[in-house]
């Protein structure tokens, strides 16, 4: 019988070592919690957060803030070692428990990177692979 194997989560740094940099991003899974009248995007493999007004809002705002922090970090260290730490125990608590309107998704994108030039992102291609997950998918998951 075969099994049903759940992707894992990876960050991939390659670089030319004069400032041009790769980054692909796989299957990072985000948490997403009703915060009042607000959403909070909170990353698990990573210690990253955003919020928004909508759950769309949320997501967007995590997407491009991820893009920009990953920006800063190359800029500021030259890799991302720093970046990529795991959320706290309190934030896996928090998945383990969720609240009723949690929702998660699995993120992934390719970032490319020219830090030479002064520009921003010089090129950002779309987060493509986001996987919702059920409320009852969550206990396939966990356990």
């Amino acid at each position: 019988m075969a099994k049903n194997i759940e992707p894992t989560p990876s960050v991939k740094h390659i670089t030319d070592g004069i400032g041009k940099h790769a980054i692909v991003v796989n299957d990072l899974r985000v948490m997403l919690l009703k915060d009042g009248d607000n959403w909070f995007a909170q990353g698990l493999d990573i210690d990253y957060a955003s919020a928004g007004a909508t759950v769309d809002e949320a997501k967007k705002n995590f997407e491009t803030g991820f893009a920009k922090t990953i920006k800063e970090y190359l800029v500021m260290y030259g890799n991302l070692s720093k970046f990529m730490q795991s959320a706290p125990e309190e934030v896996w608590q928090e998945f383990l428990n969720p609240p009723p309107e949690t929702q998660y998704l699995a993120v992934s994108s390719v970032q490319l990177h020219n830090l030479v030039k002064d520009d921003d992102l010089d090129i950002k291609l779309p987060f493509g692979n986001i996987a919702f997950l059920k409320q009852t998918e969550l206990s396939e998951i966990t356990g």
